[in-house]
Parts: C-alpha cells; structure tokens; sequence
C-alpha cells in the first residue's frame, strides 16, 4: 500500500524519531556538537581550509593532518543536511580520529538548495572529487575511504558513479565508502517538505537516485 504524505513526512523527518529531546530541538543540538567538534579539528590540526574550487559561496573543500607523510590513507567526507543545510564549517571534527589514526582527512562543501538545483551540486561534488581524486594519485595515498552522511551519503554515490568511469590507472586504492543513512531512493521525497527547497522534478529525482548500488561499489575491487 503506497505511503500517505504524512507518512512520508514522519519516515524522512529523522528529528521526529529522537527519544531524548524534543524534534525541534534535535537539529540545533547536531549543528552545535558537530560545529565544535570542527572548531577543535581546525585549531589542533595541521591544515589548509576553505580550498576554492568553484565560484559558489560554499565551493570550497578543506584539508586536515597535513602532517601525516604523503602516501597517508586518505578519508573523503561529505556532509548532509538534505542539500539545504549544514555546511563545510560543520564538517572538520571528523578528521580528529583520523588523525589519531594517521590519516588525512578532506572535507567537502558545496552550495545549498534553494540557490542551486540538486543537479548543480552533483556536479560540483564530481568537480571537487576530480580534484581529490588527482591529489590521491599525486601523494600516492595508500588507500582512500569516501563516507557521507544523508544526503552526503547520497552524493557519496553519485561521485562513485562518476569514478567508476574511469580506468585502474586513473584512480587511487578506493578501500571502502560508507553511507550513513543514505538516501537514495528519492522519489518518495518530492511528497515532503524536504523538497520545498531543493524543488525536484520526477526527471530530477530519477537522474539522482542510485539504481545500480552495489555495481558502484564495486570499482574498489
């Protein structure tokens, strides 16, 4: 039996499921603890921030443990925030447990929605993953770990989708990818309030959804 609207509200609402604290307290709580945990990775780690790589506000993709020696595994995040929030300032704090563990850590921003379509910020995710993934290869990085959360994970996706068009040569060791409640079957969400923002079409929200999941995933094989 299809889902009603407001069934498909609750399902894509994760605020609406937390226990602990009310719904409307759940998204300020998660931008505060984790645009803090950035600010330590910012102020203790060796790093280069706000890297452009397009013109767009939040075009940008950052660098932490820069001290780590060249051929360092290398952790790729992208950030959620269902395309309309959270930004690359939210995302650094993950980089302090890798750092502990003697990795770099990139971190990925992009341009929100309602300025850009859903369409525009997988192509700047696939332009700034060309880069790292070049960056990759230049430092011989021993092994690199894509993870994403939400959306992020979603976009995560995309950017293997893209990779995985490119020959052995052309990519460094791809070890794993994590998607941490992903979405990726995006249909239901143009019955949501989540797409009052990002303003998907049905052509749009086929075009981004991952259909052949496992398949992507394969080219780290």
């Amino acid at each position: 039996m299809a889902s009603s609207a407001a069934d498909l509200e609750q399902q894509y609402s994760p605020s609406a499921w937390v226990q602990r604290v009310a719904p409307s307290e759940v998204v300020r709580l998660f931008a505060e603890a984790v645009t803090a945990a950035a600010q330590r990775a910012r102020a203790s780690l060796p790093c280069e921030l706000d890297i452009r790589y397009g013109d767009g506000p939040e075009q940008r993709y950052s660098v932490l443990g820069t001290n780590v020696p060249d051929d360092a595994p290398l952790a790729v995040f992208i950030h959620g925030g269902y395309w309309q929030e959270m930004d690359l300032a939210s995302s650094d704090g993950v980089a302090l447990g890798f750092h502990r563990l003697g990795w770099r850590t990139v971190t990925v921003g992009y341009d929100l929605a309602p300025a850009v379509t859903l369409d525009e910020i997988v192509a700047q995710v696939r332009t700034v993953g060309r880069r790292i993934l070049q960056m990759a290869l230049d430092l011989r990085s021993r092994a690199v770990l894509l993870f994403g959360h939400s959306a992020g994970a979603q976009l995560v996706a995309m950017l293997l989708a893209d990779w995985s068009t490119l020959g052995d040569s052309e990519r460094p060791p791809i070890v794993a990818a994590v998607h941490i409640s992903g979405v990726f079957d995006l249909e239901p969400l143009l019955h949501t309030s989540v797409n009052e923002k990002v303003g998907m079409d049905g052509a749009c929200a086929q075009r981004n959804k991952i259909t052949e999941f496992v398949k992507v995933l394969d080219i780290g094989r």
